[in-house]
């Protein structure tokens, strides 16, 4: 079951278990990255929904990255919430960050050749569409991915 099947009560009672396990493990990046993933939803288990927190939500996704500087996802997951907020450079920043951990994160490159293609950096949109097509997940990841550099030329 994933977190959008959860209730309010459930989200509320996972986030409790959550920091009294953060209390006496703070040093864990995984606890701070899954407390950060229970505040991407809303208490009516809408992921990105209206009333998501997230200043809470980054606050404990940089958390897991001062504990591992390695951790992409959380890049990549800092990336999208910048995305979905309309702050490109920032988000262009952390999924940047993504990209250089590690080279063949194919959702990243997506996620930049789209703010690439909403800024008009076409170059830089098909070049990314390119690598998100190669790395990506199936069949219409890559068709979509090699529509858009065709659409873009």
């Amino acid at each position: 079951m994933g977190l959008v099947d959860l209730n309010r009560k459930e989200i509320k009672n996972a986030r409790e278990n959550l920091f009294k396990a953060f209390e006496d493990h703070s040093d864990s990046d995984d606890i701070c990255f899954k407390i950060a993933e229970t505040y991407e939803y809303n208490y009516s288990g809408v992921q990105y929904g209206d009333g998501f927190d997230i200043d809470t939500c980054i606050y404990f996704y940089k958390e897991a990255i001062r504990i591992n500087k390695k951790n992409a996802k959380a890049y990549f997951k800092i990336g999208k919430i910048f995305y979905l907020s309309e702050k490109y450079n920032k988000a262009i920043s952390a999924f940047k960050r993504a990209v250089r951990i590690k080279f063949n994160y194919g959702e990243a490159y997506y996620f930049l050749a789209k703010i690439y293609e909403l800024q008009k950096r076409y170059d830089l949109s098909i070049y990314c569409y390119k690598f998100a097509g190669c790395l990506g997940k199936g069949k219409y990841w890559y068709e979509e991915c090699i529509v858009k550099t065709g659409q873009l030329q």
